[in-house]
């Protein structure tokens, strides 16, 4: 699914996931949809090399960047 989001520019791993995941089965809905407030601390998150995790919603659903995903080790 390609997309043209802003917010999720970049080409970090974690930037390429959040593009190619199918937000179309997720209580998020799609990426063009998502509140102000969430992509904006997306964008913060993939933007920054410091470790950051995300928790959104009533379930919250975990978004995070690559230098979070490097500290939990290989597993």
């Amino acid at each position: 699914m390609a997309m043209e989001i802003n917010f999720l520019q970049g080409s970090s791993e974690m930037a390429r996931r959040i593009r190619a995941h199918d937000w179309q089965t997720s209580v998020l809905g799609p990426p063009d949809g998502w509140r102000p407030s969430l992509k904006a601390m997306v964008r913060l998150a993939l933007a920054t090399l410091h470790p950051i995790f995300i928790f959104w919603g009533e379930q919250h659903i975990c978004l995070y960047n690559d230098a979070y995903s490097a500290s939990l080790g290989a597993e």
